[in-house]
């Protein structure tokens, strides 16, 4: 598992005015990438609609779902629990030890062999 401290980080600029004078960009705060610590279910049928709850760090607010990927095909829903917590309604797929992806606003945390679809 990755250290979080060590998790790569992504800068935001933000750009402040003062009255007459020029615009000043300061790299003031940053984010983690998506770290997946667990799986609820490491694996599925190949049938469509069973759930797998996601858990980890750097997944947002409860206002941002994050998007969850198992190999090439994406989830059919996903649903915010928490910060930390996202259920993930399976589209049907198949195959052997998938990666996990999960992307909150353009960045992507993945977690390497996590989960088999049945079969």
């Amino acid at each position: 598992m990755q250290d979080p401290l060590r998790a790569p980080r992504y800068w935001s600029d933000v750009q402040v005015w003062c009255a007459s004078e020029r615009p000043t960009w300061f790299r003031c705060f940053s984010c983690a990438a998506p770290l997946v610590s667990f799986v609820s279910e490491l694996n599925a049928a190949t049938s469509a609609g069973h759930s797998a709850t996601v858990s980890g760090m750097s997944f947002g607010s409860l206002d941002v779902t994050p998007s969850i990927r198992l190999g090439l095909t994406s989830c059919a829903t996903t649903a915010c629990v928490s910060a930390s917590t996202v259920v993930c309604v399976l589209a049907a797929g198949y195959g052997p030890q998938k990666d996990l992806a999960v992307t909150v606003e353009g960045i992507v945390g993945t977690r390497t062999r996590t989960f088999s679809y049945d079969g």
